[in-house]
Order: C-alpha cells, then structure tokens, then sequence
C-alpha cells in the first residue's frame, strides 16, 4: 500500500489532522502532506479545516487509489489493472493472464482503440465519458456448455446497477447488447480459455464496453443505432469508480449463486423485442420468427410462421440491430 491509499483509507472514514495522521500510520507530518497533495492531483477535494483534511469530492474519472480503496473492502482479492487507453481490455487481461497466476483480474479504461465484440466485429470505444472493463475469473459451473449463460449474467448485472440512475429501465437484445430508449447503449463479449491439455476451461473473459454519456452525433457509422445512458453529460451524483464498484459487486453476487439462476429472472423481464417478429441470420441463412422468450440455457426462442417453437444457440446466430432501433 502506498503512502497516498493508506492516507485516504483513513480519510475515507472520517475527517482528520495531518498530525493525527502522522501518529496513526506513523509517517512525516511531510510525509502526510505529500500524500494529500498526491491525492488532491488525482481529482481528490481535499479541504483543510478545524476538523482537519476532509474529502469534498471523488475523482470522475477512474481512479487507482479510490478502486483499491473500494475493492480492499471486498472478500475476494481483485487484481486491478487501469490504462488510460488500451487497445483492447479482453486482449490485455488475456495477454496478462498468460504470464500471471492471479486468480481475479480486472482491467479498465475510458478509452480503447481496438474494441470488439461478437463475430469479430469492431466496437466503438472513444466515447467521452465511456466505461470499458473486462473481468478475468474462473466460471462457477463445471459443464462448459453452461459458460455462455456468462454473457447473460454480465448483462443482468449492468442492468441491476446502472438502473437505479436511470428514469426508463434497460433493455437487453439478445444475447449481449443493452438498449436504453431506444438505441444500443452496451455490448458484452464473454470469453473462454481452455487449458489444451486438460480438457477443461482455464478461465473466462467477461467484457463490457459501456456508453455511459456522450456525443456520438459524430460518428457516422453508427450515430443511429447507437446511444448513450445518460445524454451528453454525466448526471453529478454519479461517480464512475463507485459505480464500476457496485456492478463487481453485483456480478459477483450472480457468479457466486450461479446454480440457482437468478440472473436469469433480471434478463427475462428486460429482453427486449418480445412478442416481435424479426430477422435473423442462422449459420448465415437468413430466417424471420417471433421472439416468445428464453429458456433455461439462455438460448433464444424464436416461433416461426408454421408455429414451431425453435431455440436459438448464439455462437450461429446474428440480429441486425437496427430492426430494435425506436426513437
């Protein structure tokens, strides 16, 4: 722990004098000056009063020591990686993964430049005030087939957290984008790593690429399928490091019930496109149906025009989204 975190795990709590500081980490009144003025270059509000350094305000953008602070209250033991820019989040963790043995990784940015998702396809990840973050852990399930039903977890979990901030609920297309009025808000890629000489998965990826607020009147190739959660702006009471805080919460709480499903009742009652027929293409032959739900393993149902029911198993499977698209 540095100097500066260990100064904010005490301020964090309550308000306090540089000299009791000193007296409790055993530090350099300096020493203690020092950190506050690191903190304070952070984005940290730090006022000196009667009651001694107090924190105001919480950086706005993601933020090392406040995300150490916050994950050092949890049970399980995160290692965090932040970049201010990445080419990818699930690339890095994978990269990292493969010359490191911690069992828990999370790596972060505001910006990627090389940003995918599904299929291969390029994912927007520029956004001014966009989250992209990818969780690297061992699945809770021992059947392999069931590591998909990951990508539903994830999205359960957007929509349980970020949907106390919003004024209309979250929408999931299936299987992995996230809809907010309208328009394509999120997009999930949940990855698997098999150990080549056991047959068994060694890990997921589970990335989330999040549009949290922003201007993408700009860019043209996707300005209108694409939107945002909150408009332009953040709204003042939402700060991204809690909030990136409370979805691993979230998730975790999902990963660690994972037998009993539970994510699965969040994603049915927010799928979006029920009851409407659409286009699909299966194994790249284009079919239409009706969307009656999902079942058990997360597989889409879809009716078609002679009444059978089929369900659908994502990896063939691809939804143009414009036909989701409403104003």
């Amino acid at each position: 722990m540095t100097t500066s975190q260990a100064v904010l795990e005490q301020l964090m709590v309550a308000p306090l004098s540089g000299q009791v500081l000193a007296d409790q980490l055993n530090l350099s009144r300096n020493a203690v000056w020092k950190a506050v003025e690191n903190l304070r270059k952070e984005g940290f509000v730090i006022e000196s009063g009667k009651q001694g350094y107090q924190i105001q305000a919480l950086p706005q953008r993601l933020n090392q020591s406040l995300l150490t602070y916050y994950l050092d209250q949890e049970e399980a033991k995160w290692k965090l990686i932040l970049l201010d820019e990445v080419g990818s989040t699930n690339e890095y963790i994978k990269a990292y993964k493969s010359q490191h043995q911690d069992d828990l990784v999370i790596c972060a940015s505001q910006k990627q430049t090389a940003g995918k998702g599904r299929l291969g396809k390029s994912f927007y990840s520029s956004l001014e005030d966009g989250l992209y973050v990818s969780l690297a852990l061992k699945p809770n399930c021992s059947n392999p087939a069931e590591v998909p039903l990951y990508t539903l977890l994830a999205a359960s979990a957007v929509i349980e957290t970020l949907g106390s901030y919003l004024a209309e609920p979250i929408q999931v297309k299936w299987v992995n984008d996230l809809f907010y009025q309208g328009h394509k808000a999120a997009g999930i890629l949940c990855e698997m790593v098999s150990d080549l000489e056991i047959p068994s998965v060694s890990y997921i990826v589970v990335g989330l690429g999040l549009n949290l607020a922003g201007d993408l009147s700009k860019v043209a190739d996707i300005r209108e399928i694409a939107g945002t959660f909150f408009g332009k702006e953040l709204p003042k009471d939402f700060n991204i490091n809690q909030f990136l805080v409370d979805l691993i919460q979230c998730f975790m709480t999902y990963h660690h019930h994972f037998a009993q499903g539970e994510f699965l009742d969040t994603y049915k009652k927010h799928l979006l496109g029920l009851g409407k027929e659409v286009s699909y293409q299966e194994n790249q032959v284009t079919k239409t149906g009706k969307i009656k739900g999902i079942n058990e393993q997360g597989q889409l149902l879809v009716e078609d025009s002679a009444g059978d029911t089929h369900a659908l198993v994502s990896p063939n499977i691809h939804f143009g989204s414009q036909q989701f698209v409403s104003d």
